[in-house]
């Protein structure tokens, strides 16, 4: 969440082009941090790779992916984005059936038995639907519609990051008094407000107004998804404990992309075009955007409602 005050700072005082170079030390670092702290496991035996329905899977996420953001430009005729997007459901919807007929499929359909385990999942697909997009916009917001500089733009989503680090000192409490169910449904309903409250900002909208409302927004991301990523694994017994990681880290990726996508996809049809076929993004235009996804968000406070209240009280206990 820092990287857009760093993306900010490299495209002000450098070159945009400089930014795919970030990646370079953080992951040198990151190999070395490795090698250093974590043990060495023997390897396992391991199932023989389910080609075609990694094929399937991946071909289908990918194309939905793709299809969702050439849907968002202005150069891709529509038709085509369409066709990509159905044939992309179609290689999804085939891979359910194939995935029913091999003892290791790459995701379990089995996994989905488990209330608590297709909750969490339903909800971080719908629900980084509508808010993934938030910090995607903000930035654009600030310098599109108002006339920010990159590095200013950059600085305002630092908050959300120290509202990150805040919320985890208190959210285990939260979830002891309140459980999974209530604090799921409350801090989704929040999440839509503090989306909404995103509309209040404009020319003469102070910093400072700004700073807090993004420092209350990673606040209340971060107990989303501090919640909805440990309700995954209540239930899952041990030995299917590997593939519901992977399911889940597959959703948290993917769905992300999606959340870009469809912020990118209301701003195109929530925009006119002038003469020229360009579209000016106005700060209307975003108020518009951010309407809809608190309301996306408001919405998908119901996929909580199917949690009994008492589930997930066994994680917390541990």
């Amino acid at each position: 969440m820092l990287g857009p005050v760093l993306g900010g700072f490299i495209t002000s005082y450098w070159s945009w082009h400089w930014i795919f170079w970030v990646n370079i030390p953080f992951g040198l670092i990151a190999i070395w941090a490795a090698e250093k702290y974590f043990e060495a496991t023997p390897p396992e035996p391991t199932p023989a790779l389910d080609i075609t329905g990694f094929i399937l899977f991946g071909g289908g996420l990918a194309g939905l992916t793709f299809g969702l953001s050439a849907l968002s430009e202005t150069i891709v005729p529509e038709i085509y984005s369409i066709a990509i997007i159905l044939i992309a459901i179609l290689l999804l919807m085939s891979y359910f059936l194939h995935s029913r007929k091999i003892i290791h499929p790459i995701i379990k359909i089995q996994l989905f038995q488990y209330r608590t385990f297709r909750v969490s999942l339903l909800g971080n697909l719908f629900s980084r639907l509508s808010f993934g997009g938030v910090p995607f916009l903000l930035p654009l917001l600030l310098q599109i519609g108002l006339g920010y500089p990159p590095e200013i733009s950059g600085i305002m989503l630092a908050p959300i990051a120290l509202g990150v680090i805040v919320s985890k000192q208190f959210i285990l409490q939260l979830l002891k008094y309140f459980g999974y169910r209530n604090l799921l449904i409350i801090n989704t309903i929040f999440l839509g407000m503090s989306i909404w409250s995103c509309m209040l900002i404009n020319q003469d909208t102070s910093i400072y107004v700004i700073a807090f409302l993004s420092f209350m927004f990673g606040v209340l991301v971060s107990l989303q998804f501090s919640s909805m990523n440990s309700l995954a694994y209540t239930d899952i017994p041990a030995h299917y404990l590997s593939s519901a990681a992977s399911a889940m880290s597959t959703i948290q990726q993917i769905s992300q992309s999606f959340g870009v996508a469809v912020s990118a996809l209301l701003l195109r049809y929530l925009s006119t075009p002038n003469s020229t076929q360009h579209f000016g993004l106005t700060p209307s235009i975003f108020h518009s955007t951010f309407m809809v996804l608190g309301v996306l968000t408001l919405v998908s406070a119901v996929i909580y409602v199917d949690l009994k209240r008492d589930e997930g009280a066994q994680m917390i206990s541990r």
